[in-house]
């Protein structure tokens, strides 16, 4: 026996106790046979419960990352930003390619008797590879150069190397010094990071004098020196001169949540979007002017097509401010949107010194380019034709045996909903209970409810109160169902509508049940269990 048939037999029980004892009645004169065969039945009410969602709460289900923001007012928005840092490649803008050089041969006549020290002079001009700065001045953040001294001869020698355009860090002239004892040849390199250079010209070209001191007679008549030298990779931390106006691409492709999450085969919506907001800011570092061209804005579905907010390209003027500048870009105010469009595209470039060669420039390696692109779309708009359509696994039975105990012992329910709209769209909702392929049994509403939403944010809003009758039968598909589908259809009513976070939906139910006391109590045991109250009396 389940707990409701102890809890029925029971109160069966004392109920039928105080009869006796009232009466004086002796249980064992009385016939319990025919107690079962009585129509017993109840009619009850109770209260179930009352929900309340505000907007906000049915919002928050489709924002995972708090893009959803408040006004003071209490009008809710959606803001999301993306930054591109870096956007212009200081390395690159301030570095010189790899270069090579030769230089000699240098030749200098031997005499007999030999002079010891015989002295040999050297000089070649080496250039920094660039046809994109002219450089005035600058400081060395790294580079190296390796230089290859080549005798004909194997000799005993002193050579000193000086970079006169060149300084160290303490100011002093660059300067090597090499000693070779029977040799022909010599690798050096010069290290550059950390010194200045003052080029000779326009070319960044620079030279190197060298001198060489033979200690010992080699026994030939002529001395020759040649060499060669190779420029790696130069950067700067610091460039005064002129660069050549540069370009930087800036774009974005990237998941619009709200949409995406709205964009498969259980949602759908056409929204008209109203007033939006995007704004361009910018952070420039660099001592110089530039550019920033708008090409696109758009939203953009998995085939490639595009719902823009800017009617032309545009652009607007980069001044030197350390802090990011925001500018607001002119948006079309009205834009048609389907959930579909569930990415947003941004595509512009960044000009850099767009006054060329014409404008002497200083910059810095520590400065910095950084775009920021900032999306605000109020929820005012209009919706059409969104709808939402979800599935749920039913388990109303586990085991064989109902979750709900015998449902026959209902022979009907009434559900009264009390509904307060305050939402400012109309709802259409319905509830298909189905087997476990996928077949209708049967509905809740047997042609959908329509919940009409409260347009004017000055009245109050309105209150519906909805039946649903649930039958026996009813009762019965619904515990052998395998699946309940939801489906939502919402529109404003062709209105532009703004969502707050005042407005919601309140529902209220209650339930009014008919119950078949033959299936609560049973009127067996009284036939064995009464007749035992004789002993009491």
């Amino acid at each position: 026996m389940n707990i409701k048939n102890k809890i029925g037999n029971i109160v069966v029980y004392l109920g039928c106790s105080l009869l006796f004892f009232g009466s004086g009645c002796k249980p064992e004169n009385i016939d319990f046979t025919h107690l079962k065969d009585v129509d017993w039945e109840t009619d009850t009410g109770l209260p179930l419960g009352t929900v309340r969602y505000s907007v906000n709460d049915l919002l928050q289900q489709l924002d995972k990352n708090g893009y959803i923001e408040q006004e003071a007012g209490g009008d809710l928005r959606y803001t999301f930003s993306m930054e591109k840092e870096n956007v212009v490649d200081v390395d690159s803008l301030m570095s010189f390619n790899p270069s090579d050089g030769e230089f000699g041969p240098f030749e200098i006549q031997n005499i007999s008797p030999v002079p010891v020290p015989l002295e040999m002079n050297f000089d070649y001009p080496i250039t920094l590879n660039s046809s994109e700065i002219v450089l005035s001045e600058g400081v060395f953040k790294s580079g190296t150069i390796d230089v290859v001294i080549q005798f004909n001869v194997a000799s005993t020698h002193s050579i000193s190397v000086v970079f006169p355009n060149v300084r160290k860090p303490n100011g002093e002239v660059y300067e090597i010094a090499l000693n070779g004892t029977n040799t022909d040849h010599h690798l050096y390199t010069a290290d550059l990071a950390g010194c200045s250079l003052t080029p000779d010209n326009e070319e960044n070209t620079f030279q190197c004098n060298g001198k060489v001191v033979f200690t010992s007679d080699p026994g030939v008549p002529e001395y020759s020196l040649s060499g060669t030298y190779h420029v790696n990779t130069v950067s700067l931390k610091h460039l005064e001169g002129k660069i050549n106006p540069r370009t930087y691409a800036v774009s974005e492709n990237i998941d619009f949540e709200m949409l995406s999450y709205l964009s498969n085969s259980n949602y759908g919506a056409m929204v008209t979007i109203y007033d939006p907001i995007v704004s361009l800011g910018v952070k420039n570092s660099f001592n110089l002017q530039g550019q920033f061209s708008i090409e696109n804005i758009a939203f953009v579905n998995q085939t490639g097509q595009q719902t823009p907010l800017i009617s032309r390209p545009a652009s607007l003027n980069i001044d030197y401010s350390p802090v990011m500048q925001e500018h607001n870009l002119s948006i079309i105010k009205e834009i048609p949107l389907r959930s579909e469009f569930n990415r947003f595209l941004f595509a512009g470039e960044a000009l850099i010194n767009p006054a060329g060669m014409s404008v002497p420039i200083s910059i810095d390696d520590n400065s910095s380019l950084s775009v920021t692109i900032k999306v605000v779309i109020p929820f005012k708009l209009k919706i059409e034709d969104a709808y939402f359509t979800d599935t749920l696994k039913l388990q109303l039975a586990s085991g064989g045996e109902s979750v709900l105990g015998e449902s026959d012992m209902i022979k009907e329910a009434t559900l009264n909903l009390t509904l307060i709209n305050g939402l400012p769209f109309n709802m259409n909702l319905q509830m298909l209970i189905c087997d476990s392929v996928g077949h209708v049994l049967d509905s809740i509403f047997p042609s959908g409810q329509a919940l009409y939403g409260n347009m004017d944010p000055a009245m109050t809003p309105r209150s519906e109160n909805v039946v649903i009758q649930l039958t026996n039968e009813k009762a019965q598909k619904l515990l052998s169902a395998g699946n309940a589908i939801l489906r939502f259809k919402i529109n404003t009513d062709n209105r532009v509508i703004t969502l707050n976070s005042n407005q919601y939906l309140q529902a209220t139910i209650r339930g009014r049940f008919k119950l078949d006391v033959n299936k609560l109590i049973d009127f067996s045991f009284l036939e064995t269990t009464l007749p035992n109250l004789s002993t009491i009396f």
